[in-house]
């Protein structure tokens, strides 16, 4: 206390830790908050830091992404490397100033070169993705690599997706498991789930389902999923049933995913509510419209509300009335995403003027993609046409408005 009084900063500094966490004194985020100013009136790279991660999460203050911003690229020129890491993030993700991804792999890429793990899973991130720099899944596994040595457990998982999809690295499930697991002891929720469904792929379905629940009960909505997946089809090991069909089990996991936004439980509920021993069309539409618009823009969810619009299967249990407009609406979506039957089903209303100005010359194109796209329907439908003597030796390409 002396020592802050004479001004010192690293003790101002120090004692707004311990207000803040407990340590020696009660926690008092007032008494922290007024330490940790008192040591930013000497632009100490800490206090800075610590009170940019304050306004960002909220707490003793109002949540302020714009001042949070601010303050770490504040910390950040002061030499912070947490604070490069912290604003990094907020540029990638246009969290409190607006998205530049390119300055933001520049800022990991200062703190990565320093041996910030955080900084070098983020670093590792945009060049998985491709974010800011061209995609490079060797960089990306190079950089995951050198955070997980240092125990990142976020990079250890990362590094074992790269690992079971072969990215960057040979595919190698083992090592993939093996970096899942220490992931998972350090309690990471995407860790743990991911373990649990290479297990899951072992048919070691007793130690999935443990590890899924685990997941789940650290925020894991993929282990949620996985759980409605199971008992969607029920699964079985050499001693027997592990988990037997239960649909409404399944929709309990996928409402609990869904109803947090988990596009692929939406997409499941909606296939699911479209079942003779489940249907309920209205909540069919609900589900697939959550996951069929943006963010998620699901393709396979927008063809199916296509399908239903098109068969009178709409939002309201009394209405029936079929709307193939609404329909070729939802199809030219995912047809644009390259989804095959989307793609034949709006072929299909073109060539009879089913909502749309008919224009056989269209749909024969659509179904010449379509079949490109895999579509057995398509290729079946074109030969038909060819059989009736249509045949053009060249389809008209499409402006989709």
């Amino acid at each position: 206390m002396a020592a802050a009084k004479r001004d010192l900063p690293e003790a101002c500094n120090m004692l707004g830790v311990m207000h803040e966490h407990g340590l020696g004194k009660e926690k008092d985020m007032v008494a922290a908050i007024r330490w940790y100013k008192e040591s930013m009136k000497y632009d100490f790279p800490d206090a800075v830091d610590a009170m940019a991660r304050i306004y960002e999460t909220g707490k003793g203050v109002p949540v302020d992404a714009t001042v949070a911003a601010e303050l770490y690229l504040r910390a950040a020129q002061g030499g912070h490397l947490g604070a490069m890491a912290s604003y990094a993030y907020m540029l990638e993700n246009g969290v409190g100033v607006p998205a530049d991804p390119t300055a933001a792999v520049t800022w990991y890429r200062t703190a990565a070169e320093q041996g910030h793990a955080r900084a070098q899973n983020g670093l590792g991130s945009c060049y998985y993705r491709g974010k800011g720099v061209p995609r490079d899944y060797g960089e990306a596994v190079a950089w995951y690599r050198k955070a997980s040595e240092q125990g990142h457990p976020h990079a250890q998982n990362n590094l074992g997706v790269c690992y079971e999809e072969g990215l960057g690295v040979a595919k190698d499930f083992l090592m993939a498991k093996t970096m899942y697991k220490l992931a998972a002891d350090a309690r990471h929720p995407s860790g743990v789930n991911n373990l649990g469904y290479l297990c899951m792929l072992e048919k070691d379905f007793v130690t999935a389902i443990r590890y899924f629940h685990l997941a789940s009960a650290l925020g894991s909505d993929d282990a949620v999923h996985n759980l409605g997946m199971l008992y969607e089809s029920g699964c079985s090991d050499s001693d027997g049933p592990v988990i037997k069909r239960d649909l409404d089990m399944a929709v309990r996991y996928y409402k609990e995913a869904a109803d947090k936004g988990y596009t692929k439980s939406a997409l499941r509920l909606g296939h699911i509510y479209l079942t003779p021993t489940h249907s309920n069309p209205p909540l069919a539409h609900h589900y697939l419209s959550t996951a069929a618009s943006p963010p998620s823009s699901d393709a396979e969810a927008q063809t199916l509300l296509g399908e239903m619009l098109e068969l009178g299967l709409g939002s309201s249990p009394d209405d029936h009335t079929p709307d193939a407009a609404g329909a070729a609406k939802w199809y030219k979506r995912a047809m644009r995403q390259g989804h095959p039957r989307a793609t034949y089903n709006l072929g299909a209303l073109y060539e009879v003027g089913n909502g749309v100005g008919r224009d056989v010359d269209r749909a024969f194109g659509l179904y010449i993609d379509a079949e490109k796209k895999g579509s057995e329907e398509a290729r079946d439908r074109i030969t038909v046409l060819k059989e009736l003597g249509y045949a053009p030796e060249k389809s008209r390409q499409v402006q989709w408005d």
